[in-house]
């Protein structure tokens, strides 16, 4: 097949390699005969994304990689470590007759011909290729992805429909939820602190967002010190009224943010809208901590939800009776596990 340029580039973090990745591409090479592709180094990256942790150089690299050999496009690619906007398109010696960007990049690569032609260098063709589409039909980024918001592929954590419809647990996986979801700290009611002062010792001091889900969660935060970005409570113990209000509970507010019903053995989509709304407006609140969701019924089964709502690397606690406490980090892993849980769910 005869390409349109001898020589193009294209660059990218290529974090969370991703199927708008494999898109973008596979849309490359369709233009050129060789892609020198540009990969940003991690220096790169934490001057233009202070905020934002990103996977090592070495593993983003192998992931284009290992993509380019199953494709049978590896003999056909140069990649080069990219520490500036600019990489070497601004030597007079540079091969590329084009750059391929998306329209999320197409600045950056209008910045280089502007100053190309201030060194009298011809202008670099730029050839825009569309976004890859996730499932509600916006782009698939890695910037989601790490929000928790879809997976790899552009698939929706939270399906749309479950803001509609109430989820039922079957009594076939009342077994399994039985079993942690995390990591268990042992502890008993009268001494649960030491359980969450031993996970609170573990816990990142940087940690992105913490959830707590059930009244002895929440108060154990309280009263070790653990600041809670999102809390449900249903001020019950053991299905027993055993708390009148949020004061009670170690915070400093009596009223929630919001009150949903949510009975036993059901997640309702009342539920569902309260806690997907939180996580859609987390940054925005980020100064207003703790929000808090009061549940009449019964509060277990919203950390399901929770875990797939939350952005990853988010720390979920819930007790475990008779046990402890539980602390599940949200990966890509566990919301899998969980989306397969609740798939299980009927309506």
């Amino acid at each position: 097949m005869e390409h349109t340029f001898k020589e193009a580039t294209a660059a990218g973090t290529f974090d969370f390699f991703h199927k708008g990745h494999e898109t973008f591409l596979l849309s490359t090479f369709t233009h050129a005969d060789t892609v020198h592709i540009a990969i940003t180094t991690d220096e790169f990256v934490r001057s233009t994304k202070q905020t934002v942790s990103v996977s090592p150089f070495k593993l983003r690299k192998k992931s284009v990689e290992d993509f380019l050999k199953k494709n049978h496009l590896a003999a056909r690619a140069h990649i080069f470590e990219l520490s500036d906007l600019y990489g070497p398109t601004l030597d007079p010696q540079c091969s590329f007759e084009a750059i391929i960007v998306t329209k999320q990049s197409q600045h950056g690569a209008t910045l280089i011909n502007k100053l190309r032609a201030e060194k009298n260098l011809f202008p670099l063709k730029i050839v825009e290729v569309p976004f890859a589409k996730a499932e509600d039909n916006t782009p698939i980024s890695s910037s989601r992805i790490r929000n928790g918001e879809i997976d790899r592929s552009g698939k929706l954590w939270v399906k749309p429909e479950w803001l509609t419809q109430n989820l039922i647990l079957p009594e076939s996986l009342r077994p399994i939820l039985q079993k942690p979801l995390g990591t268990l700290f042992l502890g008993d009611e009268n001494h649960i602190e030491k359980a969450m002062h031993e996970a609170k010792n573990l816990l990142d001091p940087q940690v992105i967002c913490l959830v707590t889900i059930g009244d002895i969660a929440a108060q154990s935060c309280n009263k070790v010190g653990i600041l809670m970005d999102l809390a449900v409570v249903d001020f019950q113990v053991k299905r027993r009224a055993l708390f009148n209000n949020l004061l009670e509970l170690g915070f400093l507010k009596s009223t929630p943010n919001y009150v949903v019903e949510n009975p036993k053995g059901i997640i309702t989509k009342e539920a569902v809208i309260a806690i997907k709304e939180f996580f859609t407006k987390r940054v925005e609140l980020s100064n207003k901590k703790p929000f808090i969701i009061q549940v009449t019924g019964e509060e277990d089964l919203t950390a399901l939800i929770v875990i797939l709502a939350a952005p990853l690397y988010t720390h979920v606690f819930y007790g475990q009776p008779n046990e402890g406490i539980v602390d599940v980090t949200v990966t890509e892993e566990k919301k899998e596990e969980v989306r397969n849980i609740l798939s299980q769910f009927t309506h």
